[in-house]
């Protein structure tokens, strides 16, 4: 009797390793199972191939925030670079410029946009709000000034810069003002409720009309 005993014990004992033996190998097999269909981590990527919501709004601000550029002339050198979307301290614009210009304010009501490498040439920043008879008051007022700073009187209508159009702008008038190597050039425009005036004072050899032009037409 305590022979038999002893056996079953015996015989149970290896049935309790055997059974936790296998259950080891189980838990293992699914283990390795689970690992290897875990998705696995991939840069801007996840398991389907597309890319990660954080990768996505990596994108988008990058696509946000990316500036884009502005091409025009100075002494019939072509330029095209990023722009800088300036805000006036004082009046109610923005205007977009490069690195080779800056924005800072003449006086109260008028502002200047600068060319860096020569301070002297420069475009002169006016808003005023467009009420009744204002852009005609406006250009008379522009007229007086035009014929006050030429030599008998003279001034010219200047061609309508092809930065500017009728599409976006209600009424344009443009004038200029030679002088031996000097030149002065009057852009009077009416946009929505917003009268702009620019004034650019150039010269023929630093010749910076093209760029002043461009950057005029980035008012809003």
């Amino acid at each position: 009797m305590k022979l038999k005993h002893q056996l079953f014990t015996t015989t149970l004992l290896t049935m309790i390793v055997l059974s936790a033996c296998n259950t080891d190998e189980k838990d293992n097999d699914s283990s390795t199972n689970l690992a290897d269909n875990a998705p696995v981590a991939t840069s801007g990527a996840d398991a389907t191939g597309s890319p990660s919501s954080s990768t996505q709004g990596d994108s988008d601000k990058e696509q946000t925030t990316s500036s884009t550029t502005l091409s025009y002339e100075i002494a019939g050198k072509a330029y095209s670079d990023e722009i800088i979307t300036t805000k006036s301290e004082e009046l109610n614009y923005t205007v977009s410029l490069t690195d080779k210009f800056y924005l800072t304010l003449e006086e109260p009501g008028k502002d200047l946009v600068v060319y860096k490498d020569n301070e002297a040439i420069t475009m002169r920043v006016e808003t005023f709000i467009n009420e009744d008879e204002a852009f005609e008051n406006l250009l008379l007022n522009s007229k007086d000034m035009l014929s006050a700073i030429s030599t008998n009187d003279q001034y010219n209508n200047f061609p309508l810069p092809k930065q500017f159009n009728l599409n976006k702008y209600a009424k344009i008038e443009s004038y200029i003002v030679e002088y031996e190597s000097d030149k002065v050039i009057l852009l009077l425009l009416e946009k929505d409720d917003l009268i702009i005036r620019l004034t650019l004072f150039d010269d023929y050899i630093t010749n910076v009309t093209d760029a002043f032009l461009q950057i005029g037409a980035t008012i809003e």
